[in-house]
């Protein structure tokens, strides 16, 4: 887990958007579901739940 991926979870649960996290950071979308991924897999929690183009944040 690094502050990037941390910043880039906190932006992602605002806008519960990938591709508006990934303009905000200057990114490409899959960069941004990778850092989340990869935060995910650190933390050993689901942090959202992905449908197509909607995202959710879970409980956790």
């Amino acid at each position: 887990m690094n502050f990037q991926q941390v910043r880039i979870f906190l932006k992602a649960a605002k806008y519960l958007n990938f591709t508006k996290v990934a303009k905000e950071f200057y990114m490409t979308q899959p960069n941004v579901s990778r850092q989340i991924r990869l935060l995910e897999e650190a933390l050993g929690l689901e942090l959202f739940i992905r449908n197509n183009k909607e995202i959710q944040i879970t409980p956790e």
